[in-house]
């Protein structure tokens, strides 16, 4: 019951975190979710908002993420040059209007009391223009100091910045960007083993999130309503721990990033029912209920998935 008892201590500051902050309902209900993938060490999906000069924006609070972050520590000074040079990366790319950039790695080693693992961003710039936004995903890789070295120098064989990785705190103050063509999770597969690669190509961890985020509504009133049951949350919360919650305003930029995941709701892409009866043409399912194109909803479901994937990773699922 160890692990129960370490994700009460966890959860109760975040409560407490909560409601000192007066964090708004549906903001919860998605930290909520971000920290039930982060426990079961699953890729969590979500976007930040980019304006026209490549400055990112939270799509959780409004805020421009380089002005409210932390920088009074030597790990805050630090992430705030990364940071700066993603908004550069992101920058350029808009300058140029590539169609076709490559996902930006942005990763914040292991530091005592602050980082127990390597944690890593994987940014990708959506749309085209001025109109664009930058889909990540938080990922937690189990590696050790000199695993950790030897991942990002793997990684820079792949990037169009050429940077020489000597140290822990070159790769924590230093994102790189990754050559377009090969999806970044092949990449990643052949330098780490670790199933998430194959759950991001699978779109897995987009499903797992909208799940935790249906979760969570559930679980919200039951968590604020008073004494933290284990049974509750037990399929909730994963083995592994979370992250510990942050003191409003004391954030630094690597924490603020990785933190401050949204849902990435999987939109159709026009109302559409299923308002009479007949034989569905996808799954050959006889005598059930179908819509215009002669699909059944999971059928309709599957290829809005499907689409929606594509369109994302630039693979088959």
């Amino acid at each position: 019951m160890q692990e129960m008892v370490e994700h009460t201590a966890e959860l109760q500051s975040y409560i407490d975190s909560w409601r000192f902050a007066k964090t708004p309902r549906t903001q919860v209900i998605e930290e909520l979710a971000s920290y039930s993938l982060e426990t079961k060490h699953i890729p969590d999906p979500y976007s930040f908002l980019i304006t026209p000069s490549g400055e990112l924006i939270s799509l959780v609070t409004g805020d421009q993420v380089k002005k409210i972050v932390n920088t009074d520590s030597y790990i805050g000074q630090t992430e705030m040059e990364a940071l700066v040079g993603v908004e550069r990366i992101i920058s350029d790319v808009i300058e140029r209007d590539d169609q076709d950039p490559g996902p930006i790695i942005w990763m914040s080693p292991e530091y005592p009391g602050v980082y127990l693992d390597l944690k890593v961003v994987v940014s990708e710039i959506v749309g085209r223009g001025k109109n664009r936004s930058l889909f990540n995903r938080a990922i937690i890789l189990d590696l050790n100091k000199v695993d950790t070295l030897k991942f990002a120098q793997g990684l820079t064989n792949y990037s169009t910045n050429k940077v020489d990785f000597t140290s822990l705190e070159d790769i924590r103050r230093t994102p790189i960007q990754l050559n377009p063509g090969l999806h970044w999770s092949y990449i990643f597969e052949e330098l780490v083993a670790d199933d998430q690669f194959q759950m991001v190509r699978e779109g897995a961890d987009l499903l797992a999130k909208k799940r935790a985020i249906k979760q969570g509504k559930d679980l919200f009133p039951v968590l604020f309503s008073g004494e933290i049951k284990e049974v509750v949350y037990a399929d909730y919360f994963g083995e592994f721990n979370g992250s510990c919650p942050v003191i409003p305003g004391s954030k630094t930029a690597f924490s603020y990033v990785f933190d401050n995941s949204l849902s990435l709701k999987i939109l159709k892409k026009k109302d559409w029912e299923c308002d009479r009866d007949g034989d569905c043409t996808g799954c050959s399912k006889k005598n059930t209920k179908v819509g215009p194109c002669s699909w059944c909803q999971s059928c309709q479901d599957a290829d809005d998935r499907r689409q929606h994937f594509k369109q994302l990773f630039s693979v088959v699922v």
